[in-house]
């Protein structure tokens, strides 16, 4: 009956919501400024174990520095971080920040958070997409892709999955390969959970596209107001809510972390955003155009 009993608290301990664990051990691939905003709240959340993937010459400049400033808050890499990786030309992740041998195999991971742009994902060999998948602990795990625009999976998505799926807007015929089914070889839809992102992130100090400038020095600010979950699947929404509770659990509100019936539609309104604020910003000169009290009139006479 004892043996029974401690069986029970140690399941009770070790799963969480959705099926993953209570601690659950978390990948950030690509290291731009989302990447770093998104690796910040999960290092300082409750208990995840973040290891960071970035690409090599990013490594090495990294290697000289152990501290990243998020947000106003300093963290340093050897302990907010289980490790900080690279992956090479052919995406496989080879060497570490912290020095172990090049034939070291990466470890495994609940859940991988993919902030690289939608175009690093697809090279001819498939190198990053099919490293991104190698990173998973299992069928169990997610792989979140937190990226802008229509991703790979938009035309594979599953029509049945929300009753206002059939009001999305039909799928051009004639899609560029990033977004056919190409990578569906490495990214199988059954792992994906999608993120929409509602965020600003940038480098102040107007550092290099990964944040590292001539000194080995990352300063991130960021804003995230909303990271829309969902998933390409209709049966993968347990998926998409366990994904909401390790974002919360990393501080983010329930509000800022919706689970959307129709995730498809959410990247269309995006889309739509997109179109219309961000060639307003540029010409405007803001950053944040919708927070801009003064400019708002401007704003909407333009529109």
């Amino acid at each position: 009956k004892l043996q029974f009993l401690y069986l029970i608290g140690f399941c009770t301990r070790a799963v969480g919501v959705g099926g993953l664990m209570a601690n659950p051990c978390v990948a950030v691939v690509g290291l731009g400024a989302v990447g770093w905003s998104l690796a910040a709240r999960l290092a300082r959340g409750a208990g995840c174990r973040v290891t960071l993937y970035t690409r090599a010459e990013s490594l090495r400049r990294l290697q000289g520095g152990d501290v990243v400033h998020v947000d106003g808050a300093a963290l340093r890499l050897r302990e907010a971080f289980a490790n900080v990786r690279a992956w090479d030309e052919r995406g496989l992740c080879l060497r570490s920040l912290a020095g172990e041998p090049a034939e070291a195999q990466p470890p495994k991971h609940d859940v991988v958070f993919v902030c690289v742009k939608a175009n690093a994902l697809h090279d001819t060999s498939g190198g990053l997409a099919a490293a991104a998948r190698g990173l998973l602990r299992g069928e169990e795990s997610s792989l979140v892709l937190a990226q802008n625009g229509i991703p790979y999976w938009f035309p594979l998505a599953d029509a049945g999955a929300s009753p206002a799926a059939a009001a999305a807007p039909p799928v051009p015929a004639d899609l560029p390969a990033l977004h056919t089914a190409a990578l569906a070889e490495h990214l199988p839809l059954n792992c994906v959970v999608a993120a929409v992102l509602y965020l600003v992130a940038w480098f102040p100090d107007a550092a290099g596209e990964d944040g590292v400038g001539a000194a080995p020095v990352v300063t991130v600010q960021s804003d995230i107001k909303r990271i829309v979950l969902g998933a390409p699947l209709a049966q993968g929404r347990g998926k998409a809510e366990a994904v909401a509770a390790v974002l919360r659990g990393a501080g983010l509100a329930p509000a800022q972390t919706p689970v959307a019936d129709d995730i498809r539609m959410e990247v269309w309104l995006k889309l739509l955003g997109n179109c219309s604020f961000n060639p307003l910003s540029v010409l405007l000169g803001l950053q944040t155009l919708g927070g801009d009290g003064g400019r708002r009139g401007d704003a909407g006479c333009g529109a």
